[in-house]
């Protein structure tokens, strides 16, 4: 007798298909947040913009004409801490979805439809870690405490 879930050809197709669709909801998901949170930046501009835009009429009625200049340069200042916003968010949606896209790949690649193929690439999702970090930012040092730093000695 086989176990519940195991058997011939046509139940290992459910399970990847299973498989496969638990990797493209995951996707979605990561995908979607994303989505709302680029969303939530944007609003953010805006709100930040509008506040700028206030700050601006209210010293055009106090200063006057000579406040031209400066409206220029905050302007130019807005715009480029916008520009650099949406660099970052554009950067870190492109390797997310990148990200998501090898882990698909790497998963529906891992899935063999025989029943060992198949508890392996379970067993193998399970065993995952899933806290590692993506990646990390260094300040660019690296420790050479293990170098020996005294220069050879010449016997003269």
């Amino acid at each position: 007798l086989m176990p519940d879930g195991v058997g011939d050809l046509g139940e290992s197709i459910t399970i990847t298909d299973r498989l496969a669709a638990a990797a493209t909801f995951s996707a979605n998901l990561v995908l979607s947040s994303v989505v709302t949170s680029i969303g939530e930046k944007t609003r953010d501009l805006l709100d930040v913009e509008g506040y700028i835009e206030q700050a601006q009429v209210a010293l055009i009625e106090v200063v006057g004409d000579p406040l031209e200049a400066i409206q220029d340069a905050v302007q130019d200042q807005v715009q480029q801490a916008q520009q650099a916003i949406i660099e970052q968010v554009d950067t870190a949606k492109s390797a997310l979805v990148e990200q998501v896209s090898a882990g698909a790949d790497q998963l529906m690649g891992d899935i063999n439809p025989t029943e060992d193929g198949l508890l392996s690439t379970m067993a193998q999702v399970m065993e995952k870690p899933q806290d590692e970090p993506v990646g990390q930012i260094t300040d660019g040092e690296t420790d050479r405490s293990d170098i020996d730093v005294e220069a050879p000695h010449d016997s003269l």
